[in-house]
């Protein structure tokens, strides 16, 4: 694949995304939908990225990108072989008995052949398209400038275009390599080898690089495809039991579960639920399943406080977050549902409406659990489709409970709780007999009070020393106006025609007046 020059590249994602609306900022789905398909793999793989993040962006924007179609033409068979001989050492012929020259699949970043070992063994071969990571990473920094003076990112998002950015970069680099993908296969098997009617596609590590993946080829029925199911004679209800009951296995047991699953990666082969493609995988760190669980038995209790307590736990805040009307908010959305069968809920509206709180109040939820709520929600589908009495809820429910009681330990919350009844009644039990004594008292006129002061005197001192004051102001006041009558009546000896006595007066005041300033002064009260 030809890299294009980093200033054509440039002028030409500008150019595509003016044509599209985006110089004030894009609020048509559709409209930014065709703008990513016409600029190509990067751009449609960072439309099918934030397609799982209902968190962050409006549910009008999730649900166009899912249409995003990833299929591009295949790469000629003389590039597949110098890859391939790049990456393991010598032809195909070398280490192959068959090799498809058509590729079984062609997707913007890799492409997949049937092929058969030396061994005999049926294989699949994923093979990175060439310089795929250059293209991708360099149109993700080249789209980070755009973005100084075009809005790309969509209205109603609640990540800035550096967080966006962010997560696209480590979203496409971990799937870029396929070593990620093998270890996730190796760890699918290893926590699944006890479940009989579940295959993991047998890794061959000594094929597996960077940029190639080999593992066992799986031949089988989709479980979408409904009718060659029930012509071999599959119970399509028993595998929708098995395949829900596995997921829920994932999520609450293994803490990692396949991010997803519709219907092209899910076959059933040899009675058998196989799962294709872990190149995405959810994994729940111990301290983020604790508060999942944590959030799925608050609300199973009805317990609003604990439920907005555990979201804002758990989430990310972008901004200022008003506590009481986002549980004002949720109370709304439990309210509605409560008076329903748990086994009648729309996971579908449920899952939306929950998210539309978060984007309203600004926060954002891990990655990891909104791929859980995606997932679950391509698991619903895929039951539609096999078996459509069933619903999700059916199995669901039974099991979430089963699971939060494993998780509680009941008889040590008994024990503290009967302990801390016993505690409570026998101080109880106390408070007649005290009343008791009281009345008592009261009645023989023998009770006494007893009362403490703090830093009462310094209060006392402090309202003496205010009272001197205004008894110095008074006598400071009672001298002027004396003083003034004395020299206007020419009371008195004078001196220089003016009143001795009024001019002692006036020196007295003058004297008083310097004192009190002195002692405001010192005070710090001036």
């Amino acid at each position: 694949m030809k890299v294009k020059n980093k200033r054509q590249r440039f002028r030409e994602i500008v150019s595509v995304l003016l044509k599209y609306g985006f110089k004030e900022g894009i609020n048509s789905p559709e409209q930014m939908r065709k703008a990513l398909e016409e600029l190509g793999p990067t751009f449609i793989k960072i439309g099918q990225i934030l397609s799982t993040r209902p968190d962050i962006l409006p549910d009008k924007f999730t649900r166009e990108f899912e249409k995003l179609q990833d299929e591009v033409s295949p790469v000629s068979i003389e590039i597949i072989e110098k890859i391939i001989i790049d990456e393991l050492g010598g032809p195909l012929s070398h280490h192959f008995q068959f090799f498809s020259e058509k590729p079984i699949a062609s997707a913007s970043m890799a492409q997949v052949h049937k092929a058969t070992l030396k061994s005999g063994a049926s294989v699949v071969v994923k093979i990175r398209r060439p310089n795929i990571e250059s293209i991708m990473l360099n149109d993700l920094a080249l789209l980070s400038k755009v973005t100084r003076f075009i809005k790309f990112i969509p209205q109603g998002s609640i990540l800035n275009p550096q967080e966006m950015f962010a997560e696209l970069y480590h979203a496409v680099k971990e799937e870029l390599d396929f070593i990620n993908e093998a270890e996730n296969i190796k760890t699918f098997s290893a926590l699944n080898k006890d479940v009989r009617f579940l295959k993991i596609p047998k890794l061959y590590p000594e094929y597996v690089t960077k940029e190639l993946l080999v593992m066992e080829y799986i031949d089988g029925f989709k479980i979408s495809d409904k009718y060659n199911l029930l012509n071999a004679g599959y119970d399509l209800n028993d595998i929708a039991n098995k395949l829900v009951h596995n997921f829920l296995k994932q999520v609450f047991n293994d803490g990692i579960f396949h991010g997803d699953p519709h219907p092209g990666n899910i076959y059933i082969s040899k009675n058998k639920i196989a799962y294709l493609d872990l190149g995405l995988v959810g994994k729940l760190s111990p301290q983020l399943k604790t508060k999942f669980n944590q959030l799925l038995f608050a609300v199973v209790t009805g317990d609003i406080e604990a439920i907005t307590h555990t979201i804002l736990r758990m989430g990310v805040k972008k901004g200022p977050v008003n506590r009481m009307v986002l549980q004002s908010d949720i109370e709304d959305i439990y309210n509605y549902y409560v008076s329903a069968s748990m086994y009648d809920i729309d996971i579908p509206e449920l899952v939306d409406r929950l998210f539309a709180v978060c984007r309203a109040h600004k926060i954002s939820v891990p990655k990891e659990i909104t791929l859980i709520l995606k997932s679950f929600l391509l698991m619903e589908g895929n039951l539609a489709t096999l078996a459509p009495e069933i619903t999700i809820m059916d199995i669901a429910t039974p099991y979430v409970r089963e699971e939060i009681l494993k998780s509680k330990d009941v008889k040590g919350e008994f024990l503290k709780s009967a302990e801390s009844i016993y505690r409570f009644t026998k101080a109880t039990m106390k408070i007649p007999e005290k009343m008791l004594s009281v009345l008592s008292k009261f009645s023989s006129g023998t009770i006494q009070v007893h009362m403490d002061h703090t830093n009462l005197d310094n209060n006392v001192n402090k309202i003496t020393k205010a009272a001197d004051r205004i008894v110095i102001g008074l006598i400071l006041a009672a001298l002027v106006i004396g003083s003034s009558e004395v020299i206007s009546s020419h009371t008195g000896p004078t001196f220089y025609d003016i009143s001795i006595l009024g001019l002692v007066g006036y020196i007295l005041a003058a004297l008083l007046a310097l004192f009190l300033v002195i002692s405001i002064m010192r005070s710090g009260r001036l």
